[in-house]
């Protein structure tokens, strides 16, 4: 079997052995300020992820005459997941502002197209996976009942997260691409 097959297989079945309560025995606490994502990047190469609050002028359910400047503080998270990974990644409203709803966007290429999914809610539990397309990248999401009981720990290496807590007039990046670099 060549490691073009078995890494997205393995990927898949650790996702399937976790969802279906196998593995270690942590449970991450979930509270209405946190939530719980389990994200599979089924892609070979790294993912570059960017966890924002939807704002309102950028919030997909209203019309686009009625979006208005928000002048709420907005934080936002961005990763590097390696290619066929599966992590789990505590969002906290502290670290994103007080808006209620928030997207995540995974790029491979900055030029090829984004996956995004959008209102994902403090307080819950999401399963997302990110596949490669013949345009670039999917996001598909699967709300959960709550945490995995028994999520399968396997430290991966390179998974690298960078934090930007909410200010007032803070720049929102639009894709994973758009990140400034730590400085």
């Amino acid at each position: 079997m060549s490691r073009q097959t078995f890494f997205p297989l393995l990927v898949i079945l650790l996702g399937v052995w976790a969802l279906n309560g196998n593995g270690a025995t942590y449970t991450p606490p979930t509270t209405n300020e946190t939530a719980i994502l389990y994200i599979g990047n089924e892609n070979l190469e790294e993912l570059s992820l960017l966890i924002k609050p939807q704002v309102i002028e950028e919030d997909p359910s209203l019309d686009p005459a009625k979006r208005v400047k928000d002048s709420r503080p907005t934080g936002w998270m961005s990763m590097k997941i390696p290619g066929n990974s599966l992590i789990e990644v505590a969002v906290h409203q502290k670290d994103l502002g007080p808006a209620q709803l928030f997207s995540v966007t995974g790029e491979v290429n900055s030029a090829t197209h984004m996956g995004k999914c959008h209102n994902l809610k403090c307080g819950r539990t999401y399963y997302l996976r990110f596949t490669n397309n013949s345009f670039g990248t999917d996001c598909f999401m699967e709300e959960l009942n709550g945490p995995v009981k028994n999520f399968p720990h396997v430290p991966v290496k390179g998974v690298y997260t960078r934090i930007e807590p909410p200010k007032v007039d803070g720049k929102l990046p639009s894709q994973p691409s758009q990140v400034p670099p730590t400085t």
